[in-house]
């Protein structure tokens, strides 16, 4: 049996150049011109010669040697640097088969290029796997041009007409998908939801990374409710399925209907890949969520611990930063995104979480606020960055041992002041400003701190000489405002001499002298 199965290993090649003799013959010479066509050294003129050359070679031939390692090379780059006619000539002879050449590791390539080039063949290519979607999701190759079709180029309709045949026959045939889940007559739901539970028991083993299943999972969470097979598989894999919108929003929705057992599970997947995962656009969210709805918080303190070994880059990421401040500040909408803010009034409705709101978050603020207070204290400077800067104005307002971070800004205060100083720079000053403002209920006297430091240092007036922000908030305080008045009150005309020589700010300049002449 082993030597019969050598015999037909080596007949194959010789069956091939059989059927397809002038494309054997054509390889040598295809392979030459390809190494011309994409050489880098190449001048525009040149180029399109070699092009028109290696054309006049393909035509005919297109198809047969898509499926051919060595020169499907050859279309992809034609594709690449082919004008849009010639272009169109490839999809004209690979049209009708689309499926085909998906299921080959080297024709996929193929069809993902002509996607990508070709524009007017994206419609035909869409519609040429329309009805197997579902059997070629599970398919290695064929799989990964769905995908891209999917998650680039379909519009909505048609993505939805693809993820609706992992639905079943029945929901395809009567064009139930346009209705969606939610329309379907009990009776069909429920075939319906038995049919797409077993296509992703299969999708979620072979294909758990791709947007389209994610797509598929949250139809399904949001329209089943109960703890089927699929949920608990699906839970298994979360740390797989939260990279995409969709897979982040199923994600989510498994941490608010999940058990205290199912949480700590999923939180314990995560883990291995908690940074990562806190500086993804769709990842975080899930991250938030869980806060939000995990009673347990010395479980969230342990499996967060990573986090706080490196501040400074966590605040300084663009998605790492809002953990921190949820921790802080709570739902803040500034900070939390629209997508988590949605899941966790959800979860709110359905009682995903049986502790006290205003307990979870002091217990939230307690695991993170000796280390953001740390890492203000020992880089102080961070006030000036964007991101950095909303951290470490919510670790003054909120945290507790604050004393040496606020002193560390209190010296910053205490600087000659210019364009640069902490009163004026326009990110900086926004952090003194708001903490001034918030003197009244706060455990810290931050604006009576702030202008003993520059009635001290004789800076006050040149502050409001710069049109300063906190100089303003000082003004409109009811712990700094008479003070404050009536340091300045006599350099009215010095203030107003260096609005008209500014060039912009005169506004705040304004409002400044209002409140000195009342």
């Amino acid at each position: 049996m082993a030597v019969t199965g050598k015999r037909k290993a080596i007949a194959l090649p010789t069956e091939q150049k059989k059927k397809h003799p002038k494309t054997e013959q054509l390889k040598p010479v295809l392979i030459k011109q390809w190494e011309t066509l994409r050489s880098h050294t190449l001048t525009a003129d040149e180029r399109r010669t070699q092009m028109g050359k290696m054309m006049e070679l393909l035509r005919g031939h297109i198809h047969e040697i898509t499926l051919k390692h060595d020169t499907s090379r050859v279309i992809q780059t034609c594709l690449k640097h082919g004008t849009m006619e010639e272009r169109g000539e490839i999809a004209k002879e690979l049209s009708g088969h689309y499926v085909e050449l998906s299921k080959s590791v080297y024709g996929r390539h193929i069809v993902i290029r002509l996607l990508k080039y070709h524009p007017p063949s994206r419609r035909e290519i869409i519609g040429s796997f329309k009805g197997s979607v579902a059997k070629l999701l599970k398919h290695k190759e064929a799989a990964m041009v769905i995908e891209e079709l999917f998650a680039v180029y379909a519009n909505s309709a048609e993505r939805q007409m693809m993820v609706a045949e992992l639905y079943g026959a029945e929901f395809t045939l009567f064009n139930e998908h346009k209705r969606g889940l939610e329309g379907l007559e009990p009776v069909k739901r429920d075939a319906v939801l038995r049919s797409l539970g077993s296509t992703l028991l299969v999708l979620l083993e072979k294909q758990p990374q791709l947007s389209i299943v994610h797509r598929a999972l949250l139809d399904y969470l949001m329209a089943s409710a109960a703890p089927e097979e699929v949920t608990v598989r699906a839970r298994e894999l979360v740390a797989e399925i939260l990279h995409t919108r969709e897979g982040s929003r199923a994600a989510m929705l498994l941490f608010l209907r999940g058990g205290a057992k199912d949480r700590k599970q999923m939180l314990k997947t995560i883990k291995p890949y908690l940074k990562r995962i806190s500086q993804e656009e769709h990842g975080h969210s899930v991250l938030l969520v869980a806060l939000d709805c995990t009673d347990d918080t010395v479980l969230l303190g342990k499996t967060l611990g990573e986090l706080w070994d490196t501040p400074g880059e966590l605040v300084s990421d663009q998605y790492a930063r809002r953990i921190p401040l949820y921790m802080l500040a709570g739902r803040n909408p500034q900070y939390v995104g629209q997508d988590a803010l949605e899941m966790m009034r959800m979860g709110d409705t359905w009682g995903a979480s049986k502790k006290d709101p205003a307990k979870r978050q002091s217990e939230l603020s307690g695991i993170v606020e000796q280390a953001m207070a740390k890492w203000l204290e020992e880089a102080p400077a961070s006030v000036f960055e964007p991101f950095p800067s909303q951290v470490a104005c919510e670790t003054l307002l909120r945290a507790r041992a604050i004393s040496n971070a606020w002193a560390q800004m209190l010296e910053l205060v205490r600087k000659e002041v210019d364009a640069g100083h902490v009163l004026v720079d326009k990110v900086a000053n926004r952090v003194i400003t708001s903490c001034i403002m918030a003197e009244h209920n706060a455990r810290v006297p931050f604006g009576s701190d702030v202008l003993g430091v520059l009635e001290q240092s004789g800076q006050l007036v040149d502050a409001a000489c710069w049109g300063a922000f906190p100089v303003r908030a000082l003004l409109e305080s009811q712990a700094t405002g008479g003070r404050t008045k009536e340091l300045l009150a006599p350099h009215c005309k010095r203030i107003r001499e260096a609005m008209n020589a500014a060039e912009t700010g005169k506004r705040n300049f304004e409002a400044i002298l209002s409140h000195l002449s009342k």
